[in-house]
């Protein structure tokens, strides 16, 4: 999970936090924050972060909730 972390952080400029690390061995919640200019940019944003992580091969995003304020 760790690694997945310091990579969103590096590749998008995020904060990132594990929720929940003792839930199961194989599985892990993350959440992260980010700040845009408008929310057109914030959720282009959160479909890029989305893609990337299932783009690794090693994640599999089962739920994505999404507050914007």
């Amino acid at each position: 999970m760790n690694s997945i972390k310091q990579r969103l952080k590096n590749r998008f400029n995020l904060s990132v936090i594990e929720i929940n690390p003792d839930i199961a061995w194989n599985q892990g919640q993350i959440g992260f924050a980010c700040v845009g200019e408008d929310e057109m940019t914030v959720k282009h944003m959160i479909d890029q972060i989305g893609r990337f992580i299932e783009d690794d091969g090693r994640y599999e995003i089962i739920q994505f909730n999404i507050q914007i304020y």
